[in-house]
């Protein structure tokens, strides 16, 4: 049974500040009496469920394309940091079971801000020095339930931290307010942007056994 993690992409759908939000705009309808229906969108490649690459904070860094698919299927863990009021540090990175994973989503509070309907600049984020403790322990995917995953304040010392490393990658924007914590598969790949700094992902968690 897949678990379908996206968010979904609609005209209310927030954005990063700054970023391109989605529209899709009719182009053909059959009940005007068009032969077929059709449509445009227009989004920023970081709007809703994403993955970043290493270009996007490093001028010389892999683009999207480049990253092996690997990345984004296999086994994963989903750590319950809902007890977290505002930053993922070392300390409590050290105090949960990290399960010797390749690949994380952190579940925070950030769930509630989801429902909003609006950009918050108060989500729980991940500090530098957690960034690096997780880099450090061979983490390759990282993601997170909002749309950056690091601070509003501070964002590109954790990006630059995790996507330095060309085998590395982000997820964010996932929507885990009904993931139990705990062992998965990830299926997330993001489409296929040549030269692109992110894309958009469908992302979906299957329960598995043991991780690795």
């Amino acid at each position: 049974m897949l678990i379908d993690i996206t968010l979904p992409l609609t005209g209310e759908s927030p954005v990063y500040p700054g970023d391109q939000p989605f529209s899709r705009t009719v182009t053909s309808s059959m009940e005007d009496g068009a032969s077929s229906n059709n449509s445009v969108i227009k989004m920023g490649v970081h709007c809703g469920t994403h993955i970043d690459a290493p270009r996007h904070f490093m001028s010389e860094g892999r683009t999207i394309e480049t990253l092996s698919p690997d990345l984004f299927i296999g086994k994963c863990k989903v750590l319950d940091l809902t007890f977290v009021e505002s930053i993922i540090d070392v300390s409590v990175l050290q105090s949960v079971d990290l399960g010797g994973c390749t690949r994380l989503l952190l579940k925070t509070s950030n769930a509630r801000l989801l429902q909003q309907g609006r950009f918050c600049t108060d989500y729980v984020a991940l500090s530098k020095c957690g960034a690096q403790y997780l880099v450090e322990k061979g983490v390759k995917l990282i993601g997170i339930d909002y749309y950056s995953i690091a601070p509003f304040t501070e964002p590109e010392g954790v990006h630059r931290l995790i996507l330095a490393n060309d085998d590395m990658a982000i997820l964010e924007a996932v929507d885990l307010s009904t993931v139990t914590p705990g062992e998965y598969e990830l299926l997330c790949l993001p489409l296929l942007i040549p030269g692109a700094d992110a894309a958009p992902v469908r992302a979906f968690l299957r329960s598995v056994g043991s991780c690795r």
